[in-house]
């Protein structure tokens, strides 16, 4: 069935992140949201992909570069100066 806020889904997103942000995030982005009944939230569009183009385009706003069909060898974290710290990988 659909995951309806088990705690695997929700765990640390929703520690710092909760549905008041969350919906405020999307409406402030354009997107109209509708609450069911038993309180969850949806796009008015009834739509996932309204939701997945709000995320793209934020990201791509902030220069989120998204690589599809890659196998990642190495992760690292890059602070606000362009250095690196952890991954040991190639650059």
């Amino acid at each position: 069935g659909y995951p309806r806020g088990s705690r695997e889904l929700l765990g640390p997103f929703t520690a710092t992140f909760g549905a008041r942000e969350a919906s405020q995030w999307f409406r402030d982005r354009g997107v109209q949201l509708k609450t069911e009944s038993d309180g969850r939230m949806f796009p008015v569009t009834d739509s996932s992909s309204t939701i997945a183009n709000a995320l793209l385009d934020a990201a791509a706003q902030a220069g989120v570069e998204i690589v599809r069909r890659a196998r990642v060898v190495d992760v690292a974290v890059v602070d606000g100066d362009g250095g690196s710290s952890g991954g040991g990988g190639e650059e």
